[in-house]
């Protein structure tokens, strides 16, 4: 990678916390650039009435807002800054969930790794900034590896940091990730199929197809709570068959038609089983605590 002047692209979007939305920027501006680097922000603001754009245009008067009328969630508000700054052609963009605070060497350290770990092909890789707790430091998220299971493709775990090395991962949690524009050439936007989850997911594993390597960086980046709990989920026993299942079809949960790309994509021959497979659960579950 030459050492001329490169523009990176950063992509948010939010809804309603902003309080939240200013601390991650603040903690993004604040990062150390290697030198030659520029930073460029697209945030979309997918309807906030909390005043969440007008704190962001005072506050970072550089930040470009996108507004969206509040339907577009994560992967449809990520896509459409992603799409507004493909138009502009950056050498880099950074996916940054807004519930992120980054460490002041973050982007350093993920420019790094990239420099790092150029393939055998002499393509730039996908780069996934580790996150922790802000109160425990346990990893929340990071890059995601397949587990070695022939029926269920799709079987996944998230990768634990190991001995300060940069570790390969098969796809990612999209809360901190740098994509250089060799990747984006081949792989273009988060796909339209997914307006919340999966679109992280789907977008690595169609990575990893091409020859495009992920790494996950040595060491924490950044902090993030994780906040993929079970209670008040379509998994929380104690709610109801009716609610659970109307949780699990929803854009939130795993959406038929999203689920249905996302296994057809990348599940293997038995992915009409594995769709279906986490719709019956849910009912069976629902059946059977309700009966006892």
């Amino acid at each position: 990678m030459s050492d001329k002047f490169k523009k990176i692209a950063v992509l948010l979007t939010c809804y309603n916390r902003k309080d939240t939305t200013l601390a991650c920027l603040d903690a993004l501006y604040k990062n150390k650039l290697p030198k030659n680097y520029q930073l460029d922000c697209f945030l979309v603001d997918d309807g906030s009435t909390d005043g969440t754009s007008e704190a962001i245009s005072k506050q970072f008067p550089s930040v470009e807002i996108i507004q969206g009328d509040g339907s577009l969630f994560w992967a449809g508000g990520m896509r459409v800054a992603f799409s507004a700054a493909i138009e502009k052609n950056y050498d880099y963009y950074l996916w940054l969930n807004d519930d992120s605070i980054l460490n002041d060497t973050c982007l350093f350290q993920l420019i790094e790794c990239n420099k790092q770990h150029i393939s055998k092909q002499g393509l730039e890789s996908i780069i996934v900034g580790a996150m922790a707790d802000p109160i425990t430091g346990k990893l929340t998220y990071s890059g995601i590896r397949r587990k070695k299971r022939l029926f269920n493709q799709i079987s996944m775990e998230r990768i634990q940091l190991l001995n300060n090395q940069a570790v390969k991962a098969d796809t990612m949690n999209g809360n901190c990730v740098l994509i250089p524009h060799s990747a984006v050439q081949k792989l273009g936007n988060i796909d339209s199929a997914f307006n919340h989850a999966l679109g992280d997911y789907d977008y690595g594993l169609r990575a990893s197809k091409l020859g495009i390597e992920i790494w996950v960086t040595p060491h924490i980046v950044g902090s993030c709570t994780y906040d993929h709990v079970v209670k008040g989920s379509y998994n929380d026993i104690n709610l109801s068959l009716k609610v659970r299942f109307k949780k699990l079809i929803s854009i939130k949960g795993l959406p038929p038609y999203a689920w249905m790309v996302y296994c057809r994509r990348h599940a293997g021959f038995m992915w009409p089983f594995i769709w279906a497979n986490r719709y019956i659960r849910v009912i069976i579950s629902g059946l059977f605590s309700r009966s006892h």
